[in-house]
């Protein structure tokens, strides 16, 4: 069974899995502490959608790679 310590420190751990930095995890954590699920649930949906564009760009440009490799190859 896990403690209220073991499950903050896998949230910690969550969150820096997911490319929170310090302040945002600190802020994240405050939610979860006061228990504003509302605000904790924007923050982490802010983060995926960053994370999804910084995705969508990445595969962009390997599509781009991609297309001069077979162009020249």
């Amino acid at each position: 069974m896990t403690n209220a310590n073991n499950k903050l420190g896998l949230l910690e751990q969550n969150l820096a899995d997911a490319g929170f930095n310090q302040t945002d995890s600190q802020k994240i954590l405050a939610s979860f502490n006061r228990g504003d699920y509302t605000c904790l649930q924007q923050i982490l949906q802010c983060q995926r959608q960053q994370l999804l564009q910084t995705l969508r760009q990445t595969e962009f440009q390997i599509d781009c790679l991609d297309f001069l490799a077979n162009k020249y190859h």
